[in-house]
């Protein structure tokens, strides 16, 4: 075999024998960096061997052995350090920026349907990328491409060594208070000692996982810690962050969005850049904080050695968002394909409207959708599989990156709700506790003697709901709010939008997409696949009807 690394030099790998490592590894009570992560995988001579280590290993990592032929290409859990690979025959590529792959490879062409899974989801599940014979090492598992016999291509095989699958424990609702609890505690401590004594730059909103941070931060007595909120100026997230940084005794900086400030910055070969690096050929990158960033880099408003320490991924692991309600059936939890799909498609393949194709799309995303779980009879309910989706598909794919934005601006980053503790602690939390967050929101709510309040819009609409929810007014009144909500963000979400980001177009071409069900990532998804086909204009439309020609 013929093997080629193309290896980002900004961000090196560590290289001993045959082994290449990236990553933080967590050992007893002090981390293992980069070349100190190298030994640990010297033992290692199966396939078994590898999956067992990497399923007990605790931080972030990627793991290459390249040795005559045979390639061993690992991912950790959330695939925090992203590997693609490429084979033509002989000749196999591998590099940590599919750009790098793309320039050299001699298969550099759009799959229609993987355009058409992207531009509703925003990222491209499974294995693959938008282009066909480009590859991505999905989480939690390892690739082995070995020489088969003389003249015929290598052979690749895929073990998945972690899944996310609930194991629930029988236990009473404050045992498992006391066991977050000490999670918590333990996540941010591992934390506090990646820091290392360098200042803590947190992104405060007004939701609870932000919160929670910052509160066991202040707990644990850690004083240099320097938060700062975004948005439209009078966002009401933003002066929460504002009180709870004061309430502890934090330092806060606010970062007031603006259209102009957008369009400005969206255009950028900064930007652009930037999404290069992020991998753009199989997601759409998290721009939520990229005035943040920037301006805080360019001002000087934080630390250039602080690490920045985000509270996403949290709310992935704790229940709410579609757990408790009609689409995964909550007065009847069981495991059904039917259930999973209905909530996969309402959640997640909503970018844009794919209502008029649904004859000619929804057959290929349930098979994506069931090719990305594992056997259905392993998860003890709908909602576990849901979430298991989630966590391997969108998490690790859009959130779990937003890392890189902050790498691209010079910072290092750590994301403590990603540690691997803390994961299985929630995969043992039953159904009944996760319903609505409540195990998790009622242990921060309790958390004295930092009681703060928070921003929480939708607790009231929540309310009504579940009134009427075993009503015959309930499809009705659901139709009827949605159709409210949708006419009203046509109306008002161009300039009132809390986050100003639709800035990054013109008012005109927004008003010729939106319906009032959009969101920024819909116009991202349809941008990037505008700017990868490098044709000019694209619309929905058209990439559906390229799927369409394709099958």
């Amino acid at each position: 075999m013929e093997i080629h690394l193309l290896l980002d030099p900004e961000s090196p790998w560590r290289k001993t024998g045959h082994d290449l490592t990236r990553g933080d590894l967590w050992d007893g009570n002090c981390f293992l960096r980069d070349e100190q992560i190298t030994p640990m995988f010297k033992g290692i001579h199966t396939l078994d061997d590898a999956a067992r280590l990497c399923s007990e290993l605790t931080g972030r990592f990627g793991w290459m052995r390249i040795q005559p032929g045979k390639i061993w290409l690992a991912a950790d859990h959330l695939r925090s350090q992203p590997i693609f690979y490429a084979m033509d025959r002989q000749r196999i590529w591998i590099s940590d920026i599919p750009d790098r792959i793309l320039q050299v490879s001699t298969d550099t062409e759009i799959d229609p349907s993987l355009a058409a899974e992207y531009l509703v989801l925003g990222y491209v599940t499974g294995p693959d990328t938008l282009f066909r014979g480009l590859h991505q090492v999905e989480p939690g598992t390892i690739v082995e491409i070995a020489e088969d016999t003389e003249g015929e291509p290598p052979r690749r095989s895929v073990r998945r060594y972690w899944d996310f699958i609930h194991t629930y424990r029988d236990a009473p609702r404050e045992h498992f208070t006391r066991h977050l609890d000490d999670v918590v505690l333990q996540t941010v401590q591992r934390a506090i000692r990646y820091a290392d004594g360098r200042p803590i730059v947190l992104p405060l909103s007004g939701g609870y996982d932000s919160r929670l941070l910052a509160m066991t931060l202040a707990r644990l007595e850690y004083s240099d810690v320097h938060c700062y909120s975004y948005g439209q100026k009078g966002n009401a997230e933003m002066e929460v962050g504002r009180h709870i940084a004061s309430d502890l005794g934090f330092r806060w900086t606010g970062i007031h969005y603006t259209a102009s400030k957008w369009r400005k910055r969206f255009h950028s070969a900064d930007r652009k850049a930037y999404y290069r690096l992020a991998g753009r050929e199989a997601g759409v990158p998290n721009i939520q904080e990229l005035v943040a960033i920037a301006e805080l880099k360019e001002q000087g408003l934080v630390p250039d050695n602080g690490v920045i320490m985000s509270g996403h991924f949290g709310g992935a692991l704790v229940g709410g968002r579609g757990i408790y309600d009609s689409h995964t059936y909550r007065d009847r939890p069981q495991t059904d394909a039917e259930t999973i799909l209905r909530h996969v498609y309402h959640y997640h393949h909503n970018l844009w409207d794919w209502s008029g194709w649904r004859n000619r799309l929804e057959p290929f995303f349930r098979q994506r959708i069931l090719d990305g779980l594992p056997e259905l009879a392993r998860f003890p309910d709908s909602p576990s599989a849901c979430e298991s989706w989630n966590i391997r598909q969108r998490q690790a794919r859009f959130i779990v990156p937003i890392r890189h934005l902050y790498t691209y601006y010079g910072y290092d980053a750590w994301m403590p709700y990603c540690d691997q503790d803390y994961i299985r602690f929630w995969m043992t939390v039953p159904l009944a506790f996760r319903h609505d967050k409540s195990l998790y929101t009622d242990y921060i709510d309790r958390q004295a003697p930092f009681r703060i309040a928070t921003h929480q819009p939708e607790k009231p609409i929540l309310a009504i709901r579940e009134a009427v929810r075993k009503t015959l007014l309930f499809r009705p009144a659901q139709s009827f709010y949605t159709s409210w909500v949708q006419g009203r963000r046509k109306r008002r979400e161009y300039d009132r939008h809390p986050m100003a980001w639709y800035g990054i177009m013109e008012r005109g071409d927004f008003h010729a997409h939106f319906t009032g069900r959009e969101n920024i990532n819909s116009f991202q998804s349809l941008e990037l696949l505008r700017t990868l086909y490098e044709n000019g204009y694209l619309s929905p439309e058209m990439i559906f009807k390229r799927f369409a020609g394709n099958q």
